[in-house]
Parts: structure tokens; C-alpha cells; sequence
């Protein structure tokens, strides 16, 4: 009788902590976004995985515009077709998206994965004076894939962030916008840059803060790094994507396709930068003499 009672009491207790999650978990951003209703969007009629609510409509038509060009350069770079079918979710306003995406009130973003889904926010159509929506929907776009390959747990825990961040850049020719390449490039030389680590972080993913930097110069300096491994290494660079959506280890497949780590590749941008300097300096001192 005294085991019946103590596991029922144990059982009992397992019963109270699951509800007491369960229930902090609904109270918290992210709960309250996983079961937040999404039937006021609406499917728009000429492209039905395109969703939006009412008042985002001509949005909406904009995303569906730029939805084929987008899956086309997605798959042309990344070398692989996407796994499955997904949802794009125009919101109507920033608040709105945050709601869906578990982030805090006023936070301004573009857009964002979650699950299967992309999420627009009006941002995109407007970010500094800047139309992105184009650039942000395919910038999503190239998230989701990495993730219909090598899932959500791999691609936070295994792929450090400056590469996924800066891939989806690159595809996207997004990051950075209302900063020049020559402010880049001065901070890089200023030692005001990332540090290209090889693998990534589950539970603490780096943040543009982590580097004293905000996250515009960090998705520029993303960008132009992975530009240039694709650049000046396309070949050993088409190999490497495919390695790591081929589950791959990062740091392994990286040292495989390159010949070198992820640092000895930071050193030789850093070098093709101040090489470029240097002639740029060369070129403006000359003309100064004629």
C-alpha cells in the first residue's frame, strides 16, 4: 500500500509541474503565438499558399508578384528544390506579426519563420525609407529551406548564425540597407566585425549586441563575407551548402570544400579588403596628381 501511495503521489506531482508549464508556457510570447488563431486571414485567390489579413491585401498581391522569382533564386543558390509546400502570412501590421512570431511589442522586423510559415510584416514595404519586400520574402525564403533540410534543432545548434544569416543575405541581396560598403569595410578594418565562428548555438544564439554592434552592420558584414566565399570560391562553395544541407558537420565540410577554417577564410577577406583599400588609395592619389 505504501509504493501504491508513493507513486501515486509522485505521479501526482508530474501531473502539477506539466500543468504549471503548460499553463506559464500558454501566459508566455511564445505560447501565446503557437495558439493564436489565424482565421481571419485570408487566402489570396490567385495564389492560394499566400494568406493575408484584410487590410493587407494589396500586400498580399506584391508577395505573390515576387513569389516565383524568389523560390527560383532560393533553389538556384541553395542547389536543392524545397521539401514541401509552405504558407507565406501577410500581416497587417508590425504588432500583428509579433504577436505570431513570439516577439516582444515595438520590436521592428521584416519578416520571420516559424514552422512551415513565413510571416510578412508591413515593415518589408517600408524599412527606412526602403522597399524590401522582395529582398525579405526571399531572405525568409532561404531560411526556411535550410530548415526543410536539415531541421530546426540543426540549423540553430549546428550552423553558427553569421553563416545562415548572411546566406540569406546573399540570396537575397537583403542586410544592411542605409549602410554603404565603405562604412562596412571601415568598421571591419576598425576591428568593429563578428567573429566567424564554426558551429552555432541552440539556447543562446549570437545577437548583433554580442559583437557592440546593431543588427544592420552585423547583416551587412554577414552578407559580404558569405558574397565573398561565394565569389572568389564558387565551386568549393556550391559543394559546402550542399554538404551542410546534407546534414554535414559545419566546421568539417567547411575545412573539406575550403581547404582552410572558417578564420584562415575571415583572414583572406580581411586581406582582399585591405588589398582594395590600398588601391582604391592609389587610384585617388594619382588622379590628385594629374
Amino acid at each position: 500500500m505504501k509504493k501504491k501511495s508513493l507513486k501515486i503521489t509522485i505521479l501526482s506531482i508530474v501531473v502539477l509541474v506539466i500543468i504549471c508549464f503548460l499553463v506559464l508556457f500558454s501566459r508566455s510570447l511564445v505560447g501565446k503565438a503557437l495558439l493564436k488563431s489565424k482565421g481571419q486571414f485570408i487566402r489570396l485567390s490567385s495564389d492560394t499558399c499566400i494568406l493575408y489579413e484584410p487590410a493587407a491585401k494589396s500586400q498580399a498581391a506584391a508577395i505573390a508578384r515576387a513569389y516565383p522569382d524568389a523560390v527560383k533564386r532560393v533553389e538556384e543558390v541553395h542547389g536543392l528544390p524545397f521539401k514541401k509546400p509552405f504558407n507565406v502570412y501577410v500581416c497587417a501590421s508590425q504588432n500583428s506579426l509579433n504577436e505570431y512570431v513570439g516577439n516582444p511589442p515595438g520590436l521592428r522586423i521584416r519578416g520571420a519563420v516559424v514552422f512551415n510559415n513565413i510571416y510578412i510584416s508591413p515593415t518589408a514595404f517600408d524599412f527606412n525609407g526602403f522597399d524590401t519586400h522582395k529582398e525579405t520574402l526571399t531572405h525568409e525564403m532561404s531560411h526556411l529551406h535550410l530548415k526543410h533540410h536539415i531541421g530546426y534543432f540543426r540549423q540553430r545548434g549546428s550552423v553558427p548564425t553569421w553563416f545562415h544569416e548572411g546566406l540569406a543575405n546573399f540570396v537575397a541581396g537583403s542586410g544592411g540597407e542605409g549602410i554603404s560598403d565603405k562604412e562596412a569595410v571601415k568598421a571591419i578594418m576598425d576591428g568593429h566585425h563578428f567573429i566567424p565562428d564554426d558551429k552555432g548555438r541552440f539556447f543562446k544564439m549570437k545577437r548583433a549586441a554580442d559583437y557592440g554592434m546593431q543588427y544592420p552592420m552585423l547583416h551587412k558584414q554577414t552578407k559580404m563575407f558569405v558574397s565573398y566565399m561565394h565569389d572568389s570560391h564558387t565551386s568549393s562553395f556550391k559543394q559546402f551548402l550542399l554538404d551542410v544541407q546534407d546534414r554535414a558537420n559545419f566546421a568539417d565540410a567547411f575545412q573539406k570544400r575550403f581547404g582552410m577554417d572558417v578564420v584562415s577564410m575571415w583572414d583572406e577577406f580581411e586581406q582582399q579588403l585591405k588589398a582594395a583599400e590600398s588601391e582604391n588609395d592609389s587610384t585617388a592619389n594619382s588622379n590628385v596628381q594629374l
